[in-house]
C-alpha cells in the first residue's frame, strides 16, 4: 500500500466551473473583468482577496518595519556576547544567544526577534537542519548594525518570505538621536538602554573577521 497521501486541491473543480462558463457564454474570453464577477457568484471566495482559494490560507502581507524595539533587541543579544567573551568564550559560541534569557531588556523587545530575522539582522542557530531550542545568532547584518551601518526601514513579508526590501535607509543611531530629540524635556523610559549604546564599542568584537559569520 502506498503510503503517501494528499489532499485534493480545489483547483480542478475550479477550472471545470470556469470551462464550463466561457462555454455558456465565450465573450467571457474578451472581458475578464466580466467573467471574474461572474465566477465570484458562482464560486464563494473568488473575490475575497483575505484568503487563498484553493486552501484557504490568508493571503495577508505584513509591513515590518526597523524600529528601536529591534536596535534594542540586538544591543542586548550583543552585550550578551560581549559578557561571555569577556569570561573567555570564543566569538563563534558566544554569539549563540539564548534570547529569551537575555538581561537589561524586556519581553516586548525578546518578541521582535521573528521581525528581527525577516529583517535580516538574526538568524535561528541551526544544528543538523534544526534551531537549537531558544537560540539565536547575530549575523553579518546585525553586526554593521551596531556598527551604525545603515540598515533597509522595512521589508514586505508574506507567509514567512520576504517579498520586498525598501530601498530607503535608516540606522541606531538616527533612531536613538530621534528618540533623545523627542524626549529631550522628559528624559523617556529608554534613555538608559540608549545612553549605553555606543556604535565603536562594536567594530571589534569579533576580532579580525568583524563578525561576519553568515
Amino acid at each position: 500500500m502506498n503510503n503517501d497521501h494528499y489532499h485534493p486541491s480545489k483547483i480542478k473543480p475550479l477550472v471545470q466551473i470556469i470551462v464550463d462558463t466561457i462555454k455558456r457564454n465565450p465573450e467571457f474570453l474578451t472581458n475578464i473583468d466580466y467573467l471574474m464577477a461572474q465566477l465570484g457568484t458562482t464560486i464563494p471566495g473568488l473575490t475575497d482577496p483575505k484568503k487563498c482559494i484553493n486552501c484557504d490560507a490568508s493571503m495577508a502581507e505584513y509591513i515590518f518595519n526597523f524600529s528601536i524595539l529591534d536596535a534594542f533587541l540586538l544591543q542586548a543579544m550583543a552585550e550578551n556576547v560581549r559578557e561571555k567573551m569577556s569570561q573567555g568564550v570564543p566569538f563563534t559560541e558566544a554569539n549563540r544567544i539564548h534570547v529569551s534569557s537575555l538581561k537589561n531588556t524586556t519581553s516586548t523587545v525578546i518578541d521582535r526577534k521573528t521581525i528581527a530575522s525577516k529583517q535580516g539582522l538574526i538568524a535561528k542557530y541551526m544544528v543538523d537542519k534544526k534551531q537549537v531550542r531558544g537560540t539565536w545568532v547575530i549575523t553579518t547584518a546585525g553586526w554593521a548594525a551596531l556598527r551604525g551601518e545603515p540598515v533597509q526601514e522595512w521589508c514586505r513579508v508574506w507567509r514567512g518570505a520576504i517579498l520586498e526590501r525598501s530601498e530607503t535607509k535608516t540606522s541606531i543611531p538616527q533612531i536613538f538621536s530621534g528618540y533623545k530629540s523627542r524626549n529631550a524635556m522628559t528624559g523617556g523610559r529608554h534613555m538608559p538602554t540608549i545612553q549605553r549604546y555606543n556604535k565603536d564599542e562594536w567594530v571589534n568584537i569579533a576580532g579580525y573577521h568583524q563578525g561576519k559569520i553568515l
